[in-house]
């Protein structure tokens, strides 16, 4: 059962480092760019694919998510990196929480339950040891 515990929690610790820390560290490291070319969108004009480019010059291309483009304008500005984009810098921490949300419940009910299980199952200790006279 102690490998059981060991595995949940080598496991919950990647699910937070893949998810919300993820999303943390694009908002920190992302930059504002603004799209260049066609910004071609889904039927309901929410997901689009785009290239961008950076004040640096460097460009980047890829999903650009909640990219509202009823229009089919051309340019817009966004937050991004070389291979991710957001409409606004603020949904990476809206998608962290919402993500931490669903894991840190997780995390509490399988700490409970493993708890709970260790209690009702100790570990076998072996047995007692006979007194010498």
């Amino acid at each position: 059962m102690r490998i059981l515990v060991a595995v949940l929690l080598v496991c919950t610790v990647t699910l937070i480092w893949r998810f919300p820390a993820r999303e943390v560290v694009r908002y920190s490291s992302g930059q504002e760019a603004h799209t260049v070319g066609v910004v071609d969108c889904d039927r309901n004009h929410v997901n689009c694919q785009a290239v961008w480019v950076f004040p640096s010059g460097s460009r980047g291309s890829g999903e650009v998510g909640k990219l509202y483009n009823p229009e089919g304008e051309r340019s817009f500005t966004i937050f991004a990196g070389e291979d991710w984009a957001v409409s606004e810098r603020s949904q990476l921490l809206w998608s962290a929480a919402r993500q931490l949300t669903l894991i840190v419940p997780a995390i509490l009910i399988v700490g409970l339950l493993g708890r709970r299980w260790l209690r009702k199952h100790p570990p076998h200790q072996g047995p007692a040891p006979t007194p010498t006279p």
